[in-house]
This record gives structure tokens, C-alpha cells and sequence, in this order.
């Protein structure tokens, strides 16, 4: 059953969906599709998620932001197709990522497989303890 909460359809749970992108029965349906989802906002197709916001399919998560197809985040903003993050910022195609972060002007990390504890990642493959940005001749940083 939704409940209309300050311009959120809200379900029991506490997980909401704007009415200026959700009718109502869209929220519902995308109520029915989450699984032991709490405090979530405009998420769908979600599993065992607390606080996330715009998340679609995604499982184990915990304050993450606009994630699709994640697994294990934590801490995450706008990740996609992501895999085992923790406190990553801007990902995209990230795989088995450990402390990823972005450069302060925001550029993202892209294309990141194994990384670990990286920073200013962009077009990375296989990076271990990587604190540097992606060059020409180097595809990831292995130390």
C-alpha cells in the first residue's frame, strides 16, 4: 500500500518514489520489485538495499546513488555495471574495486577491472595499488 508523503509515493518500508517521474502505479510496481529495500528513493529491481537512491537491480547496498547492476557497494555515487565497490565516486564498467575515488574536478573512473585502493583512474585494466591517472603507454599501474 503507498501512501502520498511530501510529493513521494511511499511504501511501508520507508522506500519512495518522486510523483514528478513515478505515477502511482508505477511506484507500486517498483515497490513489488524490491526485496528487503529500506529508506531507498526511486530505486527498482533492487536486493537488500538501505538509503540508495536512483539504483536499479542492484544488491547489498548501502547509501549508494544512481548504481545499476552492482554488487557489494558502499558509499557509491553513480556507479555502473559495477562489481564488489567500496567508497567509490563516479564509476563506470568497475570491477572488484576496493577505495576508488575521482580526481577533484570530478573526472570519472572509467573502465576499471581489478582495481584496488586507486585514484584518478580513467581506462584502467588490471590496477593493484595505483595512485595515478591513466597515460597513453599505460594501461593501469601494477606495483
Amino acid at each position: 500500500m503507498l501512501e502520498l508523503i511530501e510529493d513521494y509515493w511511499t511504501d511501508e518500508k520507508g522506500n519512495r518514489w518522486s510523483t514528478k517521474h513515478f505515477t502511482k502505479q508505477q511506484a507500486f510496481k517498483a515497490s513489488e520489485s524490491l526485496i528487503s529495500c529500506y529508506g531507498c528513493k526511486d530505486c527498482k529491481r533492487c536486493k537488500n538495499c538501505i538509503d540508495c537512491e536512483n539504483c536499479i537491480g542492484c544488491e547489498d547496498l548501502q547509501r549508494c546513488e544512481r548504481c545499476e547492476f552492482c554488487d557489494n557497494c558502499l558509499n557509491c555515487t553513480a556507479c555502473e555495471e559495477c562489481e564488489r565497490c567500496n567508497r567509490c565516486d563516479v564509476c563506470n564498467y568497475c570491477k572488484d574495486c576496493t577505495e576508488c575515488s575521482c580526481s577533484n574536478d570530478l573526472n570519472e573512473c572509467i573502465k576499471c577491472k581489478e582495481c584496488y585502493d586507486c585514484i584518478n583512474c580513467q581506462l584502467c585494466e588490471n590496477c593493484k595499488e595505483c595512485d595515478g591517472i591513466y597515460e597513453e603507454n599505460n594501461v593501469g599501474i601494477d606495483e
